[in-house]
């Protein structure tokens, strides 16, 4: 499954490209973490802000949710991640995915 978390937008060509019409969007970082919980998702797109649907929540929350999954279980591999915001925050969210990329990419290697 494909998941792009975003408070207002929809996924379109111009978002996704080609495939646009495989993702599935998700509203709610506490969702998001329930398909994660799942292992439904392959691939993930995060907003930062998602003050219109979910106030207490931001982009960088279901990042850290990954980090913490990949740090407390020895089998878990992250799906590919992929970050979609323009706010000021979102040089954070891209470092965070580099972080766990290089975690995923040593544990593959183990």
């Amino acid at each position: 499954m494909k998941v792009f978390l975003d408070d207002v937008r929809n996924v379109s060509w111009e978002t996704q490209g080609s495939d646009w019409y495989t993702w599935v969007v998700v509203r709610t970082v506490d969702y998001c973490k329930r398909l994660l919980d799942a292992g439904l998702v392959e691939v993930i797109s995060l907003d930062y802000d998602l003050s219109e649907s979910d106030y207490d929540h931001v982009g960088m929350d279901v990042l850290e949710y990954i980090g913490d999954k990949l740090l407390s279980d020895p089998s878990y591999m992250p799906p590919e991640i992929y970050i979609h915001s323009m706010h000021a925050r979102a040089k954070e969210m891209h470092q965070m995915v580099s972080a766990i990329q290089a975690a995923a990419k040593k544990r593959k290697e183990e």
